[in-house]
């Protein structure tokens, strides 16, 4: 019995058929896949994104054979193959135990799922890390503060944030804004800090971080447990609150999170389930409009593409235009 990688149309056609057996879904961003099979069936596989191990799987009456720590095996070392020294797995809690003896480390967990992590980091290490170098940059002690935080995508930032930025700012001795880190929206991350840095470069007490792969990240939000939008949104949410309320507030001393109101059913249910996470820890404030149209990211996008970038600078905080519009059009005009 040994492990085999998928390449064929077929192999994979056959492996979601077992995934979708076994009440799991093909996840898009997989890079690999492997499996093994007895007389042409299918009886375990896993798969692979970047850093995060993921749709794992094997027949009821296989799971005593220790399969998954073959395929473990295998993923593995296609890691280190790509210099990759620190992954993730979000897998059952019925998993749990098997990824501990092969040196998993538990970073969160409910009565459905475990998020694990191995290598050369850890999430206190690195949040340690960002926290030491925030300290010495600004010579303060993060411990002796009032502290206050906002999780933001901002792609691209807009008055609306802006509004909630500056509202937040004024009852703490510094607000950390954790901006998105990961590559997957229509700005990089890149100009996503630089528009967002301009635009509060007028308050004295900001300071924008990454919010490193733990928060509202590819390894963090899976998409191979969930059947729909709702449960999806409402998974990242406890995931993301547990995250949030176990390692960030207490290791920057962060006493309250802020986050506006949400127009969107499923980013309603993703907030609900942030309050009712988070308690008196988290403050939602009601979404800017102008005119009466509520200023989001998604708006100022899709006024972008249909009407251009002229139309949407109304939206964008003053300081940022010059540079938002220089950025647009360098990506419209390619």
């Amino acid at each position: 019995m040994f492990v085999k990688r998928a390449l064929l149309k077929t192999e994979k056609d056959n492996i979601i058929q077992f995934l979708n057996s076994m009440d799991l879904f093909w996840d898009e961003d997989i890079v690999d896949t492997y499996y093994i099979e007895i007389n042409n069936e299918v009886i375990a596989t896993g798969s692979r994104s970047d850093k995060v191990i993921k749709c794992l799987a094997v027949k009821k009456e296989w799971q005593s054979h220790k399969l998954i720590s073959l395929i473990i095996d295998v993923i593995t070392e296609s890691f280190f193959k790509e210099g990759i020294y620190h992954y993730f797995v979000v897998t059952r809690l019925e998993n749990e135990e098997i990824f501990k003896s092969l040196g998993f480390k538990e970073i969160i967990k409910n009565d459905l799922i475990i998020f694990m992590e191995k290598g050369i980091s850890s999430i206190n290490l690195k949040l340690i890390a960002l926290k030491e170098g925030l300290e010495r940059e600004l010579k303060i002690n993060l411990d002796k503060l009032n502290i206050g935080a906002i999780v933001l995508n901002a792609n691209p930032v807009t008055n609306g944030h802006l509004k909630l930025i500056e509202y937040a700012s004024k009852y703490h001795d510094l607000l950390l804004l954790f901006l998105v880190e990961e590559e997957k929206s229509w700005l990089t991350y890149i100009e996503r800090t630089s528009l967002l840095f301009i635009s509060t470069q007028h308050l004295g007490n900001i300071k924008i971080l990454p919010s490193t792969e733990y928060l509202v990240s590819s390894a963090t939000f899976p998409n191979y447990f969930l059947k729909d939008n709702v449960s999806r949104y409402e998974y990242m949410a406890m995931v993301d609150s547990l995250i949030f309320k176990k390692y960030f507030m207490p290791i920057f001393n962060i006493k309250k999170r802020y986050i506006g109101t949400e127009t969107k059913p499923y980013m309603i249910s993703y907030n609900n389930a942030l309050v009712k996470a988070l308690d008196d820890k988290i403050e939602v404030i009601e979404r800017y409009e102008e005119n009466g149209v509520t200023i989001s990211s998604s708006h100022v996008r899709d006024l972008i593409f249909s009407n251009g970038v002229d139309a949407v600078l109304k939206y964008i905080p003053k300081q940022a235009q010059t540079l938002f519009k220089k950025i647009v059009r360098s990506k419209v005009d390619g």
